[in-house]
């Protein structure tokens, strides 16, 4: 069983378990602009935002003839993983529709908040856009 005590420490960890493991991503993400009488679209503006995240290449290896699903997503070869801290893209993470990474576009396929004990990363998965 987790407690306190437990929480407090990962929480304090997390910047250990990032160090020398963080990369640049560019995050894509739209403001959208509503009217407010009917509710209706009226100004969609494209925004950028710059952040550290864990990148990890997704891989079925030896299982190749393998469904595998993550997140409710079907995995393919080349598919990225990227674990972002929640206090950089919280604002923003329902909104991320493309992320850059190493001069490789991807498409957001899921997003979940992940962490034990308490929220503390978003997990977002991408398909390179060819």
């Amino acid at each position: 069983m987790i407690n306190e005590g437990d929480i407090d420490f990962i929480r304090n960890s997390l910047d250990d378990i990032y160090t020398h493991r963080e990369r640049p991503v560019t995050v894509k993400y739209f403001e959208i602009e509503y009217d407010p009488l009917t509710g209706v679209e009226i100004g969609r503006t494209e925004s950028t935002r710059e952040v550290s995240a864990v990148v990890t290449e997704l891989s079925k290896g030896e299982r190749a003839n393998m469904r595998e699903y993550e997140n409710g997503v079907y995995i393919e070869q080349g598919d990225i993983k990227a674990d972002i801290k929640i206090e950089q893209i919280e604002d923003i993470a329902s909104k991320i529709t493309q992320m850059s990474h190493s001069g490789r576009e991807f498409e957001i396929l899921s997003y979940v908040r992940k962490g034990i004990g308490e929220r503390n990363r978003y997990e977002l998965t991408g398909r390179e856009l060819t």
